[in-house]
């Protein structure tokens, strides 16, 4: 088991890497093997769960019962019943295999779904309907879109309100109880 402050160093550590997966991995992904990762599932996903898994996996076969007690061990890892002989070093390479189970699946499923897409009889797309969400989704009309030169983001956001100059009332309203 892990501290809380074991898990914030962890989170920290995730997010350092996931970001610069974005810068580093990325790229290199798109150039040297043509895999787009355009929502960035990789990165936000895959690596920070990866880490997470092998934390896990550590923390699991390090557990001892001088820390947690012979009670807590086994209300933590349901050590009862079939489990009741399992140590924790098992506990923790079952949970280091069911990582590299969801790996396995997660890039075979991939690499299937990707090749069926490959397939020529899908056909491309044509020129005049890439980049165009219309013919995927439902887009409001034209008269109803906002005719503001506001971000929607800032919409939404007190703090940015304040940064733009020609945008003059706060999106909250303050409530008069009149006693």
């Amino acid at each position: 088991m892990i501290s809380p402050y074991g898990a914030l160093i962890v989170g920290f550590l995730c997010g350092i890497i996931s970001t610069m997966g974005y810068i580093f991995i990325s790229p290199f992904l798109e150039k040297t093997l043509k895999i787009q990762d355009t929502c960035g599932i990789h990165n936000l996903h895959a690596m920070p769960g990866v880490i997470g898994g092998i934390v896990g996996a550590i923390t699991a076969a390090a557990a001892s019962e001088s820390v947690y007690g012979k009670q807590g061990l086994i209300n933590t890892f349901d050590f009862t019943g079939d489990f009741k002989d399992r140590t924790v070093l098992t506990q923790g390479g079952y949970q280091a295999a069911g990582m590299c189970v969801s790996i396995v699946f997660g890039v075979a499923g991939g690499a299937i779904v990707g090749s069926i897409l490959k397939l020529p009889i899908w056909g491309d797309p044509a020129d005049e309907n890439c980049f165009d969400d219309e013919v995927y989704w439902e887009l409001p009309d034209e008269e109803e879109e906002h005719q503001e030169s506001i971000p929607p983001i800032l919409e939404y956001n007190n703090h940015m309100i304040h940064k733009q100059q020609d945008l003059s009332e706060s999106n909250f309203s303050v409530e008069h109880c009149e006693s």
